[in-house]
């Protein structure tokens, strides 16, 4: 059984305490205070965790992808090694509910090797999938993401059950999607979290919520399968508008009110991780939910009619 109380439902979406003294220009202190601000949002070191939580959620109707903490693989030792765990994960979903997916960040298992290798690392990971279960490959930083596309692509082409992270921040994705949506990928859509110049990617803030729901629209209307991986309300009222409605994803701890809610509906899927090293993925999440509680409440006008072409206005 699970160590994180913070998991179980009735705290995780609940009202957990909020860190309000948390921003972006916080000093973290490595070790024992991260490590107890992490069972918010980290399911615990092992396995067994995260099996357990992926249960605890099915029972009040909360679909997961499980992910786990590993290195960046540049060498082919650390990426065999690396995909050994993810073997384990793979395996052990078998012991899950049927609508647990896993995450796979590519880096992880060999990109940097070469794409080739990569790709056979994550052949032999679905290949242990249970019937039904989907490998979700994770958000890169654009230096990779050609690299991430000849993966996901050929993966696609194999036959494999790939689904692929879009970061809305950078300029190029409307090309991306395109090529994923010719594909038959589906589309997990993030606003995007890596540093990135200028060149390449949004101004963070309104121009890559912008951005996000242009390729909400562009996804939506060509009839590909989309996920809304977002804590933002804005964007959540545009995916409860749509017909079908695309799914939606958020990251376990980041706004539990929220959470509720969409629970409540029946339209949420959160990402589980587990797994030692996750003291940078826990300090991210502390900033998101400290913005996430400042951000004011907002509404999407619709022009015309058009998905991806809108108004958002601040509800103060």
């Amino acid at each position: 059984m699970t160590t994180t109380p913070s998991i179980r439902p009735g705290s995780a979406l609940g009202s957990p305490a909020r860190p309000s003294s948390v921003t972006s220009d916080t000093a973290f202190t490595r070790g024992r205070t991260l490590g107890i601000l992490a069972r918010r949002y980290v399911v615990g070191p092992g396995l067994v965790d995260a099996l357990a939580a992926t249960q605890d959620f099915h029972d009040v109707g909360i679909a997961c992808t499980v992910g786990h903490f590993a290195p960046v693989a540049t060498q082919e030792a650390t990426a065999v090694a690396t995909t050994a765990k993810y073997l384990a994960l793979a395996t052990g979903l078998e012991r899950a509910p049927a609508t647990t997916w896993m995450e796979v960040d590519l880096s992880h298992v060999g990109l940097g090797v070469s794409p080739r290798f990569c790709q056979r690392q994550l052949r032999q990971v679905a290949d242990r999938l249970p019937p039904g279960a989907q490998l979700q490959a994770g958000a890169e930083d654009s230096g990779r993401t050609d690299a991430v596309l000849e993966v996901v692509l050929g993966a696609r082409r194999a036959g494999l059950p790939i689904r692929c992270t879009v970061q809305a921040n950078l300029r190029r994705s409307p090309a991306d999607v395109s090529r994923l949506l010719a594909a038959g990928v589906p589309i997990r859509l993030v606003m995007g979290g890596f540093p990135e110049p200028p060149a390449l990617a949004w101004p963070r803030g309104r121009d890559t919520e912008a951005a996000f729901l242009r390729l909400a629209g562009q996804i939506h209307r060509a009839g590909g399968e989309l996920a809304v991986a977002t804590h933002d309300e804005l964007l959540h009222e545009w995916a409860r508008d749509q017909r079908p409605s695309p799914g939606v994803e958020m990251l376990l701890g980041v706004r539990p009110d929220l959470a509720a809610g969409l629970a409540r509906r029946g339209h949420l899927r959160l990402y589980l991780p587990y797994g030692d090293g996750g003291d940078d993925y826990v300090a991210k999440r502390l900033v998101d939910t400290a913005a996430a509680s400042r951000r004011p409440a907002r509404h999407v006008t619709p022009e015309s009619g058009t998905p991806g072409k809108v108004h958002c206005h601040d509800r103060s």
